[in-house]
């Protein structure tokens, strides 16, 4: 386990990332981490690519 991991106490398959770029997303990937993408009017028109699901807005999201 990283010292990273241990501050919130969480593996990387207990976690989603939500990501409006696509650095943010490829940062998510090499952590091992689910990354849901939530593009914003500069990104929107950008390639994302490797994601677990794409919304238009965190509205969409039920918790």
């Amino acid at each position: 386990m990283h010292a990273s991991d241990q501050k919130l106490g969480a593996e990387a398959d207990e976690a989603i990332v939500f990501e409006d770029s696509p650095n943010g997303l490829k940062a998510a990937n090499a952590a091992g981490i689910r990354c849901y993408i939530v593009p914003n009017e500069v990104t929107r028109g950008l390639e994302f690519t490797m994601h677990e699901r794409r919304l238009s807005s965190l509205a969409e999201m039920k918790i």
